[in-house]
């Protein structure tokens, strides 16, 4: 960042309850602002208070067999009967796991046409076991059978196509005006966007933030976001000190904050943001999850990656594995913070299936780190 303006606003947003303190020139007529709001002064308390344990059972991904070499993998996801989709992103196709993480089958390609992929960033699966696959590269979401073979396109236009499957076949996404700009003004941030099966806009739902200032309104409300075995929808700011609970049909039930240092706003040396989430996931106990930053990123830790005639170049220490760099939050399905749980390494994104945790190291291993969850 390069003016005190900046430090200023998303200081208020990092320390404060979530919205920019005047004059800060964020213009906040959120509707939801004086709705339900969890402080957590302190970590770990609670009426119910948890002991969550995390057991180590395996890396997820192996460099030696081609069905395991995961090149980027960008999500993770399973079918009712708990087998396991990864969207391998960057080998553009899905790969195939029986519930104990055998290899089972493999689709999709690298294209323009029907079942072939671009640029896919995010995956789910419906009730039917139909697999969605969000491909921004080709401006769409694809659907495939549980098989594989291609049934359909939806047409999405969006720099980052990120989506839940809803009860019904609803498809809950997040508003891809958040990355374009298109539409947004002081009073009408929709956080949300409901579809029909088809693509077609039901409702808009959720206020985020009006900047008129960097980060702006498109850096300042990027987030995370996820769904719960009962369509309640869950979003975390990267940039802001809010996570928010919405019901399914777009209620707004809580907003929950809980303390920040301060020293966590900037990289000052490097001149960069340093975000407060980097993973959102709800468990069978509608308890929320969010891995969270604990300090900010050393020069050496930091992995680069740019394109020269076409071909990406990765530089950084990518043997450089283990991190006190995060820890998980784990909050209660109403907003109050229960517990931290320390990580050893590092995590571009979680996800909870049963009662397995997988951790993603994208950038480094390209491998998930797969936990079960044990509760005292």
């Amino acid at each position: 960042m390069k003016n005190a303006l900046t430090s200023l606003m998303l200081a208020a947003l990092i320390a404060g309850a979530g919205y920019p303190a005047a004059p800060a020139r964020a213009q906040t007529r959120a509707t939801e602002r004086d709705a339900h709001w969890i402080h957590n002064a302190g970590e770990d308390r609670g009426e119910h208070p948890s002991e969550i344990e995390l057991s180590f059972v395996e890396m997820f991904g192996d460099e030696n067999d081609d069905n395991f070499i995961f090149y980027e993998p960008r999500g993770i996801a399973s079918d009712t009967g708990g087998n396991i989709y990864v969207l391998d992103a960057k080998n553009h196709r899905v790969q195939v796991f029986t519930p104990e993480r055998e290899f089972l089958r493999s689709f999709g390609r690298q294209g323009q046409g029907p079942g072939e992929f671009q640029r896919p960033g995010c995956i789910d699966l419906d009730s039917a076991g139909n697999v969605y696959i969000g491909d921004p590269g080709n401006a769409r979401i694809e659907v495939f059978d549980p098989s594989g073979t291609y049934l359909r396109s939806i047409r999405v236009r969006a720099t980052n196509i990120v989506f839940r499957i809803m009860a019904g076949g609803n498809i809950l996404l997040r508003n891809p005006n958040l990355d374009g700009g298109r539409g947004l003004r002081a009073d009408h941030v929709p956080l949300f966007r409901l579809l029909d099966p088809e693509g077609n806009l039901i409702r808009e739902f959720g206020q985020g933030i009006f900047f008129t200032q960097h980060p702006y309104t498109t850096g300042g409300n990027r987030s995370l976001m996820t769904t719960d075995s009962d369509d309640n929808a869950y979003m975390a700011f990267l940039f802001q000190n809010r996570i928010c609970k919405y019901s399914p049909t777009g209620e707004h039930i809580f907003s929950a904050d809980r303390p920040v240092p301060q020293e966590k706003l900037l990289n000052r040396e490097l001149d960069t943001y340093t975000t407060l989430n980097t993973g959102l996931a709800v468990d069978s106990e509608d308890r929320i999850w969010v891995v969270s930053y604990t300090r900010k990123w050393e020069r050496d830790e930091i992995i680069h990656r740019s394109y020269i005639n076409g071909q990406e170049q990765i530089s950084g220490d990518r043997s450089l594995t283990e991190t006190d760099m995060f820890a998980i939050q784990v909050f209660s399905p109403e907003g109050v913070l229960l517990q931290t749980i320390p990580l050893t390494h590092y995590c571009d994104d979680l996800a909870i299936i049963g009662d397995t945790v997988y951790i993603l190291d994208r950038d480094r291993l390209g491998q998930f780190y797969v936990y079960r969850i044990t509760d005292e």
